[in-house]
């Protein structure tokens, strides 16, 4: 009788070591499933940062390009300004010029004309 519940007591403790091992297994194998879940997230992370800036980089870069355009669009619109007000300043003053050169004509006619008692 002695000898059945040794027997028994041994069955038992080494249910229990199975137990044990089995729970140490599996605890270990969760270990490494989360460690295996938190290095891929971490790789995900990690790539989606690298994607961020990647596309901040290219926004600043398209923003710089857009700013530079803009400032030779203006650079051209002022000299193509400049341009234009000096051109009608030249063409304002040879017909100031004229003006002037039709007045005196003018003048020298009504002279002649007086002159000749017209």
């Amino acid at each position: 009788r002695l000898h059945d519940e040794l027997t028994k007591m041994e069955e038992q403790a080494l249910d229990v070591r199975v137990r044990m091992e089995s729970m140490d297994k599996a605890n270990t194998e969760s270990k490494e499933g989360w460690k295996r879940d938190i290095e891929f997230h971490k790789s995900v992370a990690k790539n989606l940062q690298v994607a961020i800036d990647a596309k901040e980089t290219q926004l600043q870069e398209l923003r710089e390009a857009h700013s530079e355009r803009h400032r030779q669009s203006v650079d051209e619109a002022t000299k193509l300004a400049d341009y234009e007000k000096e051109k009608d300043e030249r063409l304002l003053s040879i017909l100031r010029g004229g003006l002037e050169l039709f007045k005196k004509a003018e003048e020298r006619l009504k002279k002649l004309g007086e002159s000749i008692d017209l």
